[in-house]
């Protein structure tokens, strides 16, 4: 058991914590049924027959409150390695549930957790440094190895690895206007990335170098050479290219699990190197040895091939169809794995904006359902949105293909101010939506939306 897998044991569990910490403000909100989608929405508007839902049990704010904390227990006997088999599978079962009671806050770094957390049951997680390895001390077959090469450590390392494959289009490579379409979407900018964006001679290249990376980078992660320098120069650069992309864009969780997901792959030895031998615990051993039966292992490579058809069939669907149809979905909808690595691919949005909610209130006085703040119709200086999930939540309603949840979402507005706010009852208010289209090196234009209006 390497101490990679040690390491990436508490950095998911740590993750899997965060998460949960930055959701509980807004229980109500997202997962009640009192909030933006009550169950029987939730039925309605999910589009997977597969999906599933401890979540989705109850529709109160305590049994959310429950489960979320159950979900906190598991991630802490997954951190210190006690029963972490079950804790693992555990957490990625309420992972799942979590993330299936809305998915309409979901983003890239929820699908990666779940697919981290799936691949990591089939792992040796607790083998090191864990109250599992103290408690089997005693068992000469307990004491693990210094290396692990399996097919789930290759499907977890590939899970973040290959994600510029979808990536081929000419604002990316020939053009090279990617990353300045990127750096002027306002709902993700930071100072630092506003700051950037005014460099545009940089942008091209640098854009382009990200490309190479997530390109080649992971074939030196994942290179059969034993030349630790290779794998941990790729480990590095993706973990200083994550540190970069949090520095120029609000990404939420994105950027915590790829930093998660990249422990996997530094080289054992250097931990080694870190870490004395004698304050591990059991000792090393430095033989080898199958993790699963060669049909398990068998299965989660096809899995893998599975995950990778699915991306392949968004850029060639009738060549793709043929050997990956829609009606083999559910080998992937199942365990959700179904992975898009579609992080700015094929290129990044056009499109960006901000909402007022205005409603005049009972006491004559008016103000901005989701700010809470009085209506300012001007742009945001900086992210105009408080959390990830509100981002990514707001920003969904603005698609065509969602306009029959607009009116939903400021019924759901309203009730939130009256339940903070009694006395205060809303008379009237009305969702608009500046809607700001960038084009490089022109002027954005910006057209105002009314959205939805009550009563």
């Amino acid at each position: 058991m390497p101490m990679k897998w040690r390491c990436s044991r508490f950095a998911i569990a740590a993750v899997v914590l965060g998460d949960l910490a930055w959701r509980a403000p807004d229980i109500s909100f997202f997962l009640t049924d009192s909030g933006m989608l009550p169950r029987a929405e939730l039925w309605r508007l999910d589009q997977n027959p597969y999906a599933w839902s401890v979540h989705a049990l109850g529709g109160s704010w305590a049994w959310q409150a429950f489960v979320m904390m159950v979900q906190a227990v598991a991630a802490v006997a997954l951190g210190v390695g006690w029963r972490t088999r079950w804790a693992t599978v555990i957490t990625w079962v309420l992972v799942v549930s979590l993330q299936t009671r809305n998915f309409q806050i979901l983003q890239g770094g929820d699908v990666l957790l779940r697919c981290l957390l799936f691949w990591a049951m089939f792992l040796p997680l607790g083998a090191r440094w864990s109250v599992d390895s103290r408690r089997t001390a005693g068992d000469p077959g307990s004491a693990g190895f210094s290396r692990v090469c399996s097919a789930a450590s290759v499907c977890s390392a590939a899970s973040v690895g290959i994600s510029g494959l979808l990536k081929w289009h000419p604002a990316w490579h020939t053009e090279g206007s990617a990353l300045w379409y990127a750096l002027h979407l306002d709902q993700f900018a930071t100072p630092f990335g506003r700051w950037l964006r005014g460099h545009e001679t940089w942008l091209p290249w640098l854009g382009r170098a990200a490309l190479a990376l997530e390109l080649f980078g992971p074939f030196l992660a994942l290179c059969p050479w034993r030349n630790e320098w290779c794998r941990g120069a790729a480990v590095i650069a993706f973990m200083g290219f994550h540190l970069g992309l949090m520095m120029c864009l609000e990404l939420g969780l994105f950027p915590y699990v790829c930093w998660a997901a990249w422990t996997v792959m530094v080289p054992a030895t250097w931990w080694n190197r870190l870490i004395p031998r004698s304050a591990m615990h059991p000792p090393l051993n430095s033989g080898a040895r199958p993790i699963l039966p060669w049909w398990r292992e068998t299965a989660l490579l096809m899995l893998l091939a599975y995950v990778i058809l699915w991306n392949a069939r968004t850029v060639s669907f009738e060549r793709v169809a043929q050997i990956f149809p829609r009606s083999a979905n559910v080998v992937l909808e199942v365990p959700r794995l179904d992975q898009m690595w579609s992080m700015f691919a094929p290129y990044p949005l056009r499109d960006d904006g901000w909402y007022v909610a205005a409603a005049s209130l009972s006491d004559g006085q008016r103000v901005d359902l989701i700010t809470w703040l009085p209506p300012d119709e001007r742009q945001p200086q900086g992210p105009p949105y408080a959390t990830e999930r509100w981002r990514k939540y707001l920003m969904n309603l603005y698609l065509p293909a969602n306009a029959g949840w607009r009116p939903a979402a400021l019924a759901a507005l309203k009730r939130r101010w009256e339940d903070a706010h009694p006395g205060q009852l809303v008379l009237a208010c009305e969702l608009r939506f500046w809607r700001k289209t960038n084009r490089l090196r022109e002027t954005p234009t910006i057209v105002v939306e009314n959205f939805a209006h009550l009563p």
